[in-house]
């Protein structure tokens, strides 16, 4: 009480503390390394540190976080790259280095897929309470009320090649960004009754002008076990990419030799419950 008397009698003022929330997650060229596709949230208001983070961020720079975890959930640490974005039951309690990873054998699972199976609590009593993270990743900084979304869209027409490719235009919404699957598809429609359909979609994904990812014939692709049942192509020969997107405007486009026709669908896999 006495020390509020003091500074209200000099018109003293207690200074606030500016607080930055950040997201880690792979970095989208790791998600081939990163079968365990996860991310966690923390808050700091150290201004040394969020002044690094986002000069790591303006220089595009990728690494890996060694952090300190304590057990119990606090609302701001989610995985948002899983179904539903649920809340972990941990959360960072230090940030020790930003510059610490290793990239494992692609069936190696990963820190947090281990604290999701066995609790936070019986983790760190079995292996103590530092994690870093076992691919490249990317901070970013997010809003914490605000975990973005992609509305799902579906689109049909007719595959063609040059100017008859068909194209869908999507947004990622918010501040964070979102675990997205994309699909063109042709073969399976013909169970549906719809005749002439492409015998053999390709689907390339763009940021702007910028091509940043490219399938034809699903199980060729490198993140298949990242799509969930039920998501999965009907056909071989269908086309899907999974990428890590932020927030902007993307485009499919959908390419066929035979000029049938054909259907893109961009799904949000981070909102599925």
């Amino acid at each position: 009480m006495k020390a509020v008397f003091i500074s209200a009698l000099f018109g003293l003022t207690v200074p606030t503390l500016t607080a930055a929330t950040f997201v880690v997650m792979p970095d989208p060229d790791q998600l081939p390394a990163a079968k365990y596709v996860e991310s966690y949230a923390f808050s700091t208001t150290s201004e040394s540190l969020i002044a690094a983070i986002r000069a790591r961020n303006a220089a595009g720079q990728r690494g890996g976080p060694m952090v300190r975890i304590a057990a119990g959930a606090d609302g701001i640490n989610r995985n948002y790259l899983a179904p539903g974005s649920p809340v972990w039951d941990w959360h960072v309690i230090e940030i020790i280095d930003l510059n610490v990873y290793w990239i494992p054998e692609i069936y190696d699972p990963s820190n947090l897929q281990i604290i999701s199976r066995v609790g936070a609590a019986r983790y760190i009593a079995l292996s103590g309470d530092i994690i870093s993270t076992r691919f490249l990743t990317r901070i970013y900084e997010v809003t914490p009320d605000d975990i973005g979304r992609v509305v799902n869209v579906s689109t049909r027409g007719a595959l063609g090649t040059g100017s008859k490719v068909l194209i869908a235009g999507f947004i990622v919404q918010g501040t964070t960004p979102r675990l997205v699957l994309v699909r063109a598809m042709g073969p399976s429609l013909s169970a549906y009754g719809v005749d002439g359909a492409a015998s053999d979609p390709m689907a390339r994904l763009y940021r702007g002008p910028t091509q940043i990812g490219f399938n034809d014939d699903w199980r060729s692709g490198q993140n298949t076990d990242i799509i969930p049942a039920g998501f999965a192509p009907g056909n071989d020969k269908e086309s899907a990419i999974v990428a890590i997107l932020e927030p902007g405007l993307y485009s499919v486009h959908a390419i066929s030799a035979d000029q049938g026709v054909g259907l893109i669908e961009v799904f949000d896999l981070s909102g599925i419950k």
